[in-house]
């Protein structure tokens, strides 16, 4: 006699099993998990591929205090354990806080004695970035990592705008000698591009105080985000130090980096360091923290938020902080300037600024831009309009997005359809309509010739709220 068939999920060979729990919510596979051990195997690996631990402490109200929830100790202790999981982490998104662990208890249960004495040694500072240094020594296949390292004091409710709040070096809390000297023979190597989980690291984005030049250098990396809150300092990196695998980066500013100075100083160095950069996205926000280190006058307990204009002079070129991109002119195909927009925010300073003389990019295919870095947005400085488009923009663009449109901005690509021998490589030009600045719609546009003209060309023209 056979045996029953088998039917359900229980039935399917891993890698279609695997396939078939990999969209499924961590809550359904956590229950899936108890259904047998052949699915418990399954989707363990499918929950820990992509490990994702916000902030590690939650408010005690009886205590009045805040409390740690022990996930990155646990989520340590199961790579120790269960070495074949560390191997299948491909992603990981950490929040550590800048802070000594103090229950050590969930973190040595059940590992190998002698790294349980390591870890429980009063003689050693175990810190949440010290942690996150360990997981990444024991993750081998990692190939995205997002951090947001935070510090834990009185002043914890800053805004998420504000430097104060982030750890300022973030690099010596997780691999510095103070935790290294003492972990070394378990965990990991001196040299940050040795340890496990950097080695083949493609994409990795910094919520710290600091962008340390280490993280630059990780032989793999191609995605660069470095957060607005995270300082470019580069003043003790040798000139002679530069990236060639970076490909991408994205760079989160505030409006202060428009003005010649300190930080766009840095800008341009950091820019002029990454000799294949193809990929530059830059997202402006003109939502300014005020505290009491930025404005002496406040109290020194008041924390507010507000738009900063002051300092843009009339007349002011968009061309000077495009400047920061002459040393990435010869790589650079894809550009995007975009400009935050919510509640808070406040984009008009783009009105106080000259357009742009020039794209000098000769090799840049898709350009993402405001319309007012194109052309004048206000009908009082209407000037002619004819041979614009040839001045401004390259002729190998292949793919064209405006945000913000004004009606002007219908003169500029009226003057694009002149010149189409010019732009032979031109396929598409997006208008982004979704909004609360610009005075034009679809509607008004669509009646436009140079819709038209374009398509008659052979050239998409979409509209996207």
């Amino acid at each position: 006699m056979f045996g029953a068939p088998s039917h359900g999920l229980g039935s399917l060979p891993n890698e279609l099993l695997f396939e078939v729990l990999h969209d499924l919510p961590n809550d359904a596979l956590c229950q899936l998990s108890l259904v047998s051990k052949k699915i418990c195997r399954v989707a363990q690996e499918v929950l820990h591929r992509s490990p994702e631990l916000s902030v590690s402490q939650y408010w005690e109200e009886e205590k009045g205090t805040w409390m740690e929830d022990g996930r990155l100790a646990n989520l340590l202790r199961t790579f120790i354990n269960r070495p074949d999981l560390a191997k299948v982490v491909q992603r990981l998104t950490l929040s550590p806080i800048d802070r000594s662990v103090r229950d050590r208890s969930s973190m040595m249960r059940d590992i190998p004695p002698e790294t349980a004495a390591v870890l429980g040694s009063s003689r050693i500072n175990v810190t949440e970035p010290a942690i996150v240094g360990m997981i990444l020594q024991i993750v081998p296949n990692l190939q995205e990592l997002s951090l947001q390292a935070t510090i834990l004091d009185k002043s914890s409710y800053k805004h998420r705008y504000d430097e104060k709040k982030y750890t300022p070096d973030l690099i010596s809390d997780m691999f510095g000698d103070d935790t290294l000297v003492k972990w070394k023979d378990y965990f990991y190597d001196f040299e940050s591009a040795q340890i496990a989980g950097l080695a083949g690291l493609k994409k990795l984005r910094l919520a710290t105080g600091e962008l340390h030049w280490s993280w630059c250098e990780l032989p793999k990396l191609e995605v660069l985000h470095v957060d607005r809150v995270c300082r470019v300092e580069l003043y003790d990196v040798p000139t002679t130090k530069t990236s060639d695998s970076i490909l991408e980066l994205i760079l989160e500013r505030d409006t202060n980096f428009l003005f010649e100075g300190y930080e766009s100083n840095q800008i341009r160095n950091l820019l002029s360091k990454f000799t294949s950069l193809t990929t530059l996205t830059l997202r402006i926000s003109n939502y300014l923290v005020y505290c009491p280190y930025h404005h002496p006058s406040s109290r020194k307990e008041a924390f507010g938020f507000g738009s900063f204009l002051g300092g843009i002079a009339e007349e002011e070129q968009c061309d000077e902080f495009l400047s920061h991109l002459l040393d990435t002119a010869q790589t650079l195909r894809h550009l995007e300037i975009l400009v935050a927009e919510d509640e808070h925010e406040d984009g008009s300073f783009l009105q106080l600024l000259a357009p742009v003389a020039s794209f000098q990019l000769p090799r840049l295919t898709h350009l993402k831009v405001p319309s007012e870095m194109l052309i004048r947005c206000n009908s009082d400085y209407i000037t002619k309009t004819e041979g614009v488009a040839k001045r401004l923009l390259p002729s190998t663009l292949t793919r064209l997005e405006i945000t913000y449109p004004w009606m002007t901005t219908a003169d500029l690509l009226a003057d694009l359809s002149r010149d189409r021998d010019l732009f032979a490589a031109l396929e598409e030009v997006v208008i982004h309509g979704s909004s609360v600045r610009g005075n034009a719609n679809e509607q008004l546009f669509e009646q436009q010739p140079f819709w038209s003209e374009l398509e008659g060309n052979g050239i998409n023209v979409a509209w996207k709220d």
